[in-house]
């Protein structure tokens, strides 16, 4: 709790004074993945989730040019496991849980009409996270196996990063029911990395909401609200460069696949007071002993009453 006070001080006094006096709530956004509802298995990037508190100015169905008009604090949690959680091989990969909290700010630059998300945060790594005896109660409770107790002592120890994030995009019509959104994103901090991809979106198209990218997966949510209702198809890919992972520490003689792909496809529903959204996200190998790539399911259910 005192992590998410901090964030949420540290937000309200990087804004101006005179952003501050207009803040407000924009909106809230959320996605859940796990690779038990894409590929059926419980391995590898197995299960994450991530939620955005939105604030800041009036939302006006745009981005502003200033830093600090539309504003995020970010959470997010994962798991990584090896392919057997009971009796993990030589040379799988470790168990690891993860969580970050960052303040973020999301601004427009009207001239090349392109779209930023800036971020820092903290992200812990370890037991103390507590996510390896939520995995374990929540195994427990559906009856799935559980991690072993070899399994959970090998697991990658307690850790703090600080992390910097940058994402630049740029949405362009391809006709009156499809569009397309480049993007290159940076991250520096218990992962280090690039990318650069493109989402495609085909059907009734919301010009006037915002979207957050997951983390794990790059599937798009909901953060901010339009004023439409549609249906839309998606699909995406990005390639990107791992420079480093505290996930697959070098130390512990991993081979780490520093290429890397996604690709994904999704359906988004937005109505007036209800929305959904599923999504399938193919992850590349990310560890030479890796027998695979994996799919992981995501989505999010939302209802105004």
């Amino acid at each position: 709790m005192r992590a998410i006070y901090g964030a949420a001080i540290a937000l309200s006094l990087l804004a101006p004074a005179s952003h501050a006096q207009d803040t407000q709530f924009l909106g809230f956004g959320y996605q859940i993945s796990n690779d038990f509802i894409g590929d059926g298995h419980d391995r590898y990037r197995t299960g994450s989730t991530q939620a955005s508190i939105m604030f800041g100015r009036e939302w006006t169905g745009s981005l502003g040019t200033q830093y600090f008009d539309t504003l995020e604090l970010r959470g997010s949690t994962e798991i990584a496991a090896p392919d057997n959680l009971e009796k993990p091989v030589d040379g799988d990969r470790p168990y690891a849980a993860v969580a970050r909290l960052g303040a973020h700010t999301h601004f427009g630059e009207t001239l090349s009409r392109t779209e930023f998300d800036m971020g820092v945060g903290v992200e812990i790594i370890g037991p103390q996270t507590k996510l390896d005896e939520f995995q374990a109660n929540f195994h427990r409770w559906i009856g799935a196996d559980d991690a072993s107790n070899e399994t959970r002592k090998a697991m990658i120890q307690d850790n703090v990063f600080g992390y910097g994030h940058i994402e630049a995009s740029k949405t362009m019509d391809l006709g009156r029911s499809s569009r397309v959104t480049p993007f290159i994103e940076g991250h520096a901090g218990l992962e280090s990395f690039a990318r650069i991809g493109a989402d495609f979106e085909f059907g009734g198209l919301i010009s006037d909401d915002l979207k957050v990218r997951d983390y794990t997966t790059g599937q798009t949510y909901t953060a901010i609200r339009g004023t439409l209702s549609a249906m839309t198809l998606t699909a995406g890919a990005d390639f990107g460069y791992m420079v480093d992972s505290a996930m697959l520490p070098e130390s512990n003689d991993y081979d780490l696949v520093q290429e890397r792909a996604r690709a994904r496809a999704g359906v988004t529903w937005e109505g007036q007071q209800s929305s959904a959204t599923f999504g399938l996200t193919y992850l590349s190998k990310e560890f030479d002993n890796q027998t695979s790539g994996q799919v992981l399911g995501s989505f999010n259910l939302k209802y105004s009453f």
